[in-house]
C-alpha cells in the first residue's frame, strides 16, 4: 500500500485508474533521479504497482 499511496500522491491524488504507463514510468524516474532510491527500491516499487493493477484495476472493466 505504501508504493500505492505515494504514485497518487505523486500525481497530486489522482485515481490509479485514470493513469497510465506513462504516469508509472514518471513515478519510477522520479524514484530514480529525485530521491536516488535503488534499482531494488525502484523494482519493489514497480512490482506493487503492476500487482494494484493486475489484481484490482484490470480485472474491474465490464
Amino acid at each position: 500500500m505504501h508504493w500505492v499511496k505515494r504514485l497518487i500522491y505523486f500525481h497530486n491524488q489522482q485515481h490509479p485508474k485514470i493513469m497510465g504507463s506513462k504516469q508509472i514510468e514518471g513515478f519510477l524516474a522520479d524514484l530514480s533521479n529525485t530521491h536516488y532510491c535503488s534499482v531494488n527500491t525502484q523494482r519493489t516499487s514497480l512490482n506493487a504497482l503492476v500487482y494494484l493493477y493486475s489484481h484490482f484495476m484490470w480485472c474491474q472493466s465490464g
